[in-house]
């Protein structure tokens, strides 16, 4: 294989590998993807042999199980139907034998405490094992006679098994003895005496006499159990308990244990035969109140000797471990068993795995070295299976492919670096040119980001000094600032571009004016770009053209074009306030005289002085503009009265007639003359206003100059003063001449 097509390899191999590279969360199986394929099918066999053998060790764990539940729950419940059905029989002898003493006549005729009452009481004990009590009461509840001589003359009409007794015959439930703990000898065992009572009446010739009772200790039960119990009980831990109808313990080597019998019984129903020939019932795998479970199989005393009534349950229990202890065994025999073969599937894997994959790895290795390349490295042609041959083939055929792709992508390659070398030349013409300030920002914090040399230099600053420093810094206020950044977001918020003029300051402190253009990044969140251009110069010569255009070339007052718009703005204003707009006209008097004889110059210099007296006068927001010659006019906005019109203007007045000292040495004099015009009351537009003052100006004239007149309405065209003409009558005296208002 040549070199191009070594470089092709090892560029597709790059490729893969980039792939392969690509962050992975870890798995379980990371570890495995890493190994080799033989080691891949060596832990494959293995975990089939592993689940296989965990499959067949449950299924055979779990009818092993069932099976023993069967079979030893089959064997308890025999157990405990056999202890129940003889505690019936047991006590059904109690019973028949209380009533078989009860009537024998011949044994009540000499009285119930004869000494053949006695006899027969001590004889039925001593054939009997079970009573440990047999006595006789009278009708008033007072006993007559007893085994031993035991309660003879005490009280036992309190007791319950008396009053039953009267009734008929009963059986009493288990109780502790009260009455006869003390009398009769201790058991063996520290638990209390507890009895179970059999009683019913006494009849003679007809009628009751009194009560037979029979008190048999519970501990008697013990020889039933261990009648029936088999002999290795111990050994497997067989074990019976008898409960009471609530739960109590009556019988059993823990006085404490306690089950839930409703679930029980529920639970044994569930698994009882449907077949009612079926003498038994299995027991089931139970949790008892200790934690711990148990085979337990149970009978109730009512189900065998339903006339008894007492409601005793007969359980029969064997710990679950114990019980399935085969399974248990053959399980952990199983499963090493299965570990085992599992092991040698691993080995002879491996084994299998490698002769497997040797062509593989062959191939592998030679694409490795293509990759690297090695001189002369080529594909195998592997012969092993079809798949194999398949793939060495289609490796051989790409290569040969890839030399004839590296060859036009090394074509293509060279041509787009040239086109991309062009390019940035172009783009760093563009980014590095001297007119145009270019920065990248971030759009919340509003810092620079990156920006290029345009830009520090129009600014002043080094590139380093603008990098990361907030844009606050560049602008002349706060006010700015904050009003700058609220346009825009607007604009941002509305999807558009940012355009503005905008003042800002350079690291000097001078002030510029820039021409300011925003975009946000789409494809840069977060981040915008900006194109400045400093158009100071432009700015300044407008804001020439424009006071040239607005402004009297000699004083800097406004001419008569700002006049207007000043004059509207102040009537505007003084109406929403509720008060007076004036309008002065005034006119020089003496000023003639003054150029004539002093030439132009001197004339300027006059009217100079008079713009800068008057400005100096009226208040900052007061117009005095000059519409030519030696005319000016006086704009007060939002006086409160005709009072404080008259002040300022006489104040202006008296400036004026200050003597004024031309640049040659000479002090000449000027005064004025002032006609007013007030708003609203002699109209409300700007003609209307000028032509008033301007006729009052002509009456200070005619009054003898250097004085104020206020307009008045006339007869002759009260439609050009106020438009309706309804105050001006009021204003004229008897004459018909203006006065100064005071």
């Amino acid at each position: 294989m040549n070199a191009a097509a070594a470089s092709a390899f090892r560029l597709a191999g790059t490729s893969v590998s980039k792939m392969d590279t690509t962050p992975h969360s870890e798995t379980p199986f990371t570890w495995l993807r890493r190994r080799s394929l033989g080691v891949q099918l060596a832990l494959l066999l293995a975990l089939l042999v592993a689940v296989l053998s965990l499959s067949l060790t449950t299924l055979v764990t779990s009818m092993m199980r069932a099976q023993i539940e069967r079979d030893k729950g089959a064997a308890l419940a025999s157990l405990g139907r056999s202890i129940t059905m003889a505690l019936g029989k047991n006590f059904r002898d109690r019973i028949q034998q209380v009533e078989l003493l009860a009537s024998s006549t011949e044994i009540w005729e000499d009285g119930l405490s004869s000494p053949k009452v006695s006899q027969a009481l001590a004889r039925m004990k001593r054939t009997r094992p079970f009573p440990s009590w047999i006595g006789v009461a009278d009708l008033q509840g007072n006993v007559v006679a007893a085994t031993d001589g035991l309660l003879v003359g005490r009280s036992v009409k309190e007791r319950a098994w008396f009053p039953a007794g009267l009734q008929g015959a009963s059986i009493g439930d288990v109780h502790e003895a009260k009455l006869l703990a003390g009398l009769l000898p201790a058991n063996a065992s520290v638990e209390p005496i507890r009895f179970v009572d059999v009683s019913m009446p006494l009849k003679a010739a007809g009628r009751v006499r009194g009560v037979v009772g029979l008190h048999a200790d519970v501990q008697g039960i013990r020889a039933v159990v261990d009648a029936f119990m088999p002999k290795n009980a111990s050994a497997r831990q067989i074990e019976v308990y008898i409960l009471t109808r609530s739960g109590d313990v009556i019988f059993g080597a823990d006085r404490s244990a306690s089950v839930d019998l409703p679930a029980l019984a529920q639970a044994l129903d569930g698994q009882a035969s449907s077949d009612p020939s079926e003498q038994t019932r299995p027991a089931v795998d139970f949790h008892w109140a200790d934690g711990h479970r148990y085979l337990t199989s149970s009978w109730s005393l009512e189900d065998l000797a339903p006339e008894l009534k007492l409601g005793w349950h007969v359980l029969v229990r064997q710990p679950a471990d114990v019980a399935y202890a085969p399974a248990i065994h053959a399980t952990a025999r199983a499963l090493s068993l299965g570990l085992l073969i599992a092991l040698i599937a691993v080995a002879v894997g491996l084994v299998v795995g490698r002769q497997v994959t040797r062509p593989l790895r062959d191939i592998a290795r030679a694409a490795r070295d293509v990759e690297a390349g090695v001189p002369q490295a080529v594909i195998p042609t592997a012969d092993h299976n079809l798949e194999l041959s398949h793939l060495s083939k289609a490796l051989q055929s790409m290569t040969t492919r890839l030399e004839q792709l590296v060859e036009e992508r090394t074509s293509q390659l060279n041509a787009a670096n040239h086109e991309l070398r062009a390019l940035g030349e172009e783009q760093s013409a563009i980014l590095d040119n001297e007119l145009v300030g270019i920065v990248r920002q971030n759009l919340s914090a509003r810092v620079a980001i990156w920006n290029n040399r345009a830009m520090a230099k129009m600014f002043g600053y080094t590139m380093e000094e603008l990098h990361s420093h907030p844009a606050r810094m560049l602008y002349p206020d706060d006010a700015t600032y904050e009003r700058v950044g609220q346009e825009v977001r607007a604009a941002f918020a509305e999807g558009r571009d940012y355009i503005g003029l905008v003042p800002l300051r350079r690291k000097d402190g001078t002030v510029i004016w820039i021409h300011l253009q925003g975009s946000p990044l789409r494809e840069r969140p977060g981040e915008s770009q900006w194109m400045m251009t400093d158009v100071t110069a432009q700015h300044l010569y407008q804001e020439q053209v424009e006071h040239i255009a607005f402004h009297d070339g000699l004083t800097g007052l406004p001419n008569r074009l700002l006049l207007a718009d000043r004059l509207s703005q102040a009537v505007a204003s003084s109406q929403r306030a509720g008060q007076t707009c004036a309008v002065a006209f005034l006119d020089l008097d003496g000023f003639k005289a003054v150029n004539d004889v002093y030439g132009h110059e001197a004339g300027d210099q006059v009217l100079k002085v008079v713009a800068e007296r008057a400005s100096a006068v009226v208040r900052a927001g007061d117009t005095v503009a000059r519409l030519g010659g030696d005319e000016f006019v006086i704009v007060l906005s939002c006086l409160t009265g005709d009072a404080q019109c008259t002040s300022i203007l006489q104040r202006l007045l008296d400036g004026i007639a200050q003597p004024v000292v031309l640049t040659s040495g000479i002090s000449v004099t000027v005064a004025g003359s002032i006609g007013v015009a007030l708003s609203p009351l002699h109209g409300t537009k700007p003609a209307q206003l000028l032509a008033a003052a301007d006729g009052a100006m002509y009456e200070a004239k005619r009054a003898g100059k250097a004085c104020i007149r206020y307009a008045s309405a006339t007869a002759q065209d009260p439609e050009s003063l106020n438009g309706d003409g309804a105050e001006w009558p009021a204003l004229l005296k008897a004459d018909g001449r203006s006065t100064i208002v005071p």
